[in-house]
């Protein structure tokens, strides 16, 4: 019983790395004690190593919880400390006051006494353990969610004034946007913009099955473009061109996806009167 107190001694301290010998000691001191019980068990020489063994076991908890008590109280450990170590010298006396019928008596009664204190004590010790852990641990997730909920303003803080179109969605449902992405679309303010059925009002429908591919390819887990361009659709039907850059986010506990859009339309002219004039160009040049 000792040794296994040790050994859940040095578990509790944090030195249970330092125990190897307990899971040696416990079979050879069972059958030491089961050939001290056999041979006979008032054997004076045979029973001094046995409770001396005992003794040193206990004193030696005692100590480990005088001189690590962590971050939890320290006049529960000292405690603890100070009766396993009145304990392990009890024990190693025990041998020769039990031989005295007028000691006997008081050997039972403070042995009694002892395991009493040591057993409420460690009780004690338990219970004000867990209540400090999870003290500890509701101060961390409090922490961790007034952490979580000042990154989360900051990023609404952050899209809400970008010059970029910013839309969060989730299963084809617009749960946020911002005001440029309003702007964008034609919406006198981003609610209304984030109240329509969907993204399938913001694109052209030509577009529209080339990106569902895109978001069933994201469902199964398969490669999927993160950075494309489409033709959208404004409120009043006019078509532009949006370059889209997309990424998986957490939005209010939840898997979303955030579309950060960028009007390319003048971008597209200027491209396609590039190209005009290339073939121009390249005409007269044929002609000549």
């Amino acid at each position: 019983a000792s040794l296994l107190l040790f050994a859940g001694t040095m578990c509790y301290v944090g030195l249970a790395r330092q125990q190897r010998w307990v899971y040696i000691g416990l079979p050879l001191l069972l059958a030491w004690t089961g050939a001290f019980l056999w041979l006979d068990r008032v054997l004076f020489l045979a029973a001094i190593p046995l409770y001396a063994l005992i003794g040193i076991t206990n004193m030696s908890s005692g100590l480990a919880f005088w001189s690590r008590r962590t971050q939890f109280p320290r006049t529960d450990h000292i405690v603890v400390g100070v009766a396993f170590m009145v304990w392990g010298l009890h024990k190693m006396d025990d041998v020769v006051i039990h031989r005295y019928e007028n000691l006997a008596l008081f050997d039972a009664v403070l042995s009694e006494t002892l395991s009493m204190v040591l057993a409420v004590g460690l009780i004690i010790l338990a219970q004000r353990r867990q209540s400090a852990i999870a003290e500890q641990a509701t101060r961390r997730a409090q922490v961790s969610e007034a952490n979580l909920q000042a990154t989360e303003a900051r990023f609404r803080d952050l899209i809400d004034n970008s010059v970029l179109g910013v839309i969060i969605h989730r299963d084809n449902a617009i749960v946020y946007a911002n005001p440029a992405a309003a702007r964008l679309f034609g919406y006198s303010t981003a609610m209304e913009l984030a109240s329509q059925a969907g993204l399938a009002a913001l694109a052209a429908p030509e577009e529209m099955p080339r990106l569902r591919g895109y978001v069933r390819a994201q469902r199964k887990g398969q490669v999927a473009p993160e950075h494309y361009e489409f033709r959208g659709r404004t409120l009043q039907g006019t078509t532009l061109w949006l370059e889209n850059t997309v990424r998986q986010i957490v939005w209010e506990g939840e898997a979303a996806e955030q579309a950060t859009l960028y009007d390319i339309t003048e971008k597209k002219r200027w491209e396609d009167e590039l190209r005009a004039q290339e073939r121009l160009l390249q005409t007269v040049i044929d002609a000549i």
